[in-house]
């Protein structure tokens, strides 16, 4: 999980979009959902919970903990692996192509 969310982290930053805790959650949720319909498989094993502010990965809330939901995500670093998967890594350029644009309340629509 940590190293799919450094890298929407880090490729949101260098396609200079916005990036917000909040935000971070539904490109994951995106990601996970897509390699389920493409690659009929999980992205990651963590599961998303319905909190009032919308869908959230506990294991990676915990991790960003110290920021906000709604705080930018500008120099976090959650790990030094890459990510090496090429079919995960494939559906996670799409999300960014697709959603990373977008504002989160956008993404909620």
């Amino acid at each position: 999980m940590e190293t799919i969310a450094q890298y929407l982290i880090s490729n949101s930053l260098r396609r200079e979009y916005s990036l917000t805790h909040n935000k971070l959650h539904r490109l994951m949720y995106y990601v996970q959902i897509w390699s389920l319909v493409l690659l009929n498989r999980k992205a990651f094993p963590q599961n998303f919970q319905a909190w009032i502010d919308g869908l959230v990965c506990q294991e990676l809330f915990q991790k960003l903990q110290p920021i906000s939901l709604y705080g930018t995500l500008e120099n976090v670093h959650l790990t030094d692996k890459a990510l090496s998967d090429p079919d995960i890594k494939r559906v996670a350029n799409k999300i960014l192509d697709s959603y990373a644009m977008l504002k989160c309340v956008q993404l909620d629509a």
